[in-house]
């Protein structure tokens, strides 16, 4: 190939990239909302500063968006309202995870919650400058995707 050739040469997307990724989001979804429902129950309790818990909670979880999610529509809702409870969104059953690479550069992950309301879930990967990221988030309402924030 010579030294001025535009081919770009993207790795295939393949069902474990895609396991992977989807992995490392949930894992650090799921220690960021244990972690802050924990420190934010304490502050209700009269422990703590509530101003500052919040600046450090949406810090890291900007971190982790930053690292994992597009920023378009509603997929940075949850750092701004910084949604958590005792039943953290990403405690995935990992037996019901399911991938499908739809195209070349996009995938789905249909995934189960252990508890709450909407069991199931489906994000939407894309490529983006050479990175995999969430592009949208659904739950499943009586056989229907509804959008919602990630």
């Amino acid at each position: 190939m010579d030294e001025y050739s535009q081919t770009n040469t993207t790795a295939a997307l393949t069902a474990e990239i895609v396991r992977n990724t989807f992995s490392a989001f949930a894992a650090a979804m799921y220690s960021w909302e244990k972690d802050f429902y924990k420190k934010r129950l304490e502050v209700l309790d009269g422990n703590g500063c509530r101003s500052t818990l919040l600046e450090k909670g949406r810090a890291d979880l900007l971190i982790i968006f930053s690292e994992h999610v597009i920023d378009k529509g509603r997929n940075y809702d949850r750092v701004e309202n910084l949604v958590c409870g005792a039943n953290p969104e990403y405690d995935i059953n990992e037996k019901s995870v399911k991938v499908s690479i739809t195209k070349k550069n996009t995938a789905t992950v249909v995934f189960e919650k252990n508890s709450g309301s909407f069991e199931q879930y489906r994000l939407s990967l894309t490529e983006t400058n050479g990175k995999l990221m969430i592009q949208n988030r659904k739950f499943n309402d009586q056989e229907k995707w509804i959008s919602t924030y990630v």
